[in-house]
């Protein structure tokens, strides 16, 4: 899933020939532009007199707008703009589009036609109203800052622990907690404030149903399987993983019993088995960390209540704060809680996080790090293993 913001044009410009970035100076456009630097992974200007612009394409200045124009001349420049941007958009993709109403209203019915989720935030808004909106789209956010203490907090729990934690070794640890809530990280996923950091790819817990006896121990090991397979219908982290991968690969339909409850034939998880080791073989490239919470077992409780509220505020929306690589497997997902959230979990990305539940994990945190009573180590900001390379674009390195 990619962010695409359209920007439209403005008729304040430049007296010189100028990139379209800098060609237009009013201050909507200005914001605008500020928001779409920020806030996507692409981003066009839509003018009046060119269409679909590149933020480099070099143009004069103009004295056209969509204003000027009839009904059937706003029509051809729609169609003329949504062919330009048909190769750029994918179902899924999000289109933020920052312009007047005559810019937007049959781009944005064109657009929703071709599978995007497309945002109006400025439509029928007044001129006044509409700076303001961008000057808010433009401020720091709560849920940025949130996310800053989030991943402050989970440096101290790094140092604690030694460094993140190897994926591959966690299991030869005496010091996993029996009960608590774990974060995965992957090597070649990156926060987007600074690439020497590891962005959170999933955030998890063991079994918070009445009457459970399911420790940390167990859901981690149902994670990782063995370098000789493992059992997916016991993680559906494993799941996600085996799915994405089967269908970057163009393969969904060689195993079609994966993901399948019921009854399995031999067979089927013969042609399964490749798959399980592939998933162990690039689940144990990973990293975690993990943060123990005392407790009973309860879909209230506070190991559930740290888990919900963590994956709400780190996953994606119009604004994602540390979106996924392109390459990410995740973008091969069947499940579009995973491609928009971009965290291997599908459950609660889109609930509504309350930042209390970062003072409880703070301190929990703490307790975590006294009571492993041991020198901090490596920092989260340079813990990736010494041994591990980023990872070819060609995810059949991983192969079995």
């Amino acid at each position: 899933m990619a962010r695409i913001v359209l920007v439209g044009c403005s008729k304040k410009k430049q007296k010189i020939t100028s990139r379209a970035a800098d060609l237009y100076t009013s201050p909507r456009f200005l914001k605008a532009k500020r928001f779409a630097e920020s806030h996507s992974d692409r981003w066009y200007v839509l003018s009046a007199k060119h269409g679909l612009l590149l933020p480099n394409d070099e143009i004069a200045p103009y004295d056209l707008s969509l204003d000027m124009m009839d009904v059937q001349e706003r029509a051809r420049w729609a169609t003329e703009v949504l062919d330009a941007l048909e190769p750029c958009v994918s179902p899924g993709d999000e289109v933020t589009i920052l312009a007047g109403p005559s810019y937007q209203k049959d781009v944005a019915r064109g657009l929703t036609a071709m599978g995007a989720k497309v945002h109006a935030p400025l439509e029928s808004q007044p001129i006044g109203r509409q700076l303001r909106l961008l000057n808010e789209m433009n401020r720091p956010s709560k849920k940025e800052a949130d996310t800053s203490r989030l991943y402050g907090i989970l440096d101290r729990l790094s140092i604690g622990l030694g460094g993140l934690v190897s994926a591959g070794s966690a299991l030869a640890r005496e010091d996993i907690p029996v009960s608590g809530v774990y974060f995965f990280f992957e090597p070649t996923e990156l926060r987007s404030d600074d690439p020497s950091k590891l962005r959170v790819v999933r955030v998890g817990t063991h079994g918070v149903s009445k009457g459970s006896r399911a420790t940390l121990r167990d859901r981690l090991r149902a994670h990782l399987g063995t370098e000789d397979g493992g059992n997916h219908r016991t993680s559906i982290f494993r799941e996600h993983l085996g799915e994405s991968y089967l269908n970057h690969e163009g393969r969904l339909s060689e195993v079609p019993s994966w993901g399948n409850k019921g009854a399995i034939s031999e067979k089927a998880l013969l042609l399964e088995e490749e798959v399980e080791k592939w998933v162990s073989k690039y689940i144990r490239t990973m990293f975690l960390l993990w943060v123990a919470v005392e407790g009973e077992a309860d879909k209230r409780g506070a190991r559930a209540t740290i888990e919900k509220n963590a994956i709400a505020l780190l996953s994606g929306g119009v604004v994602q704060l540390h979106p996924p690589s392109a390459d990410w497997l995740g973008k091969w997902s069947t499940r579009p809680a995973v491609r928009s959230s971009g965290l291997w979990n599908v459950q609660h990305t889109h609930d509504i996080y309350r930042s209390e539940f970062l003072d409880s994990l703070e301190g929990l945190v703490d307790s975590t790090v006294v009571s492993q009573n041991q020198p901090p180590a490596r920092h989260i900001t340079d813990s990736r293993h010494p041994d591990t390379k980023k990872p070819s674009r060609t995810l059949g390195e991983f192969g079995g």
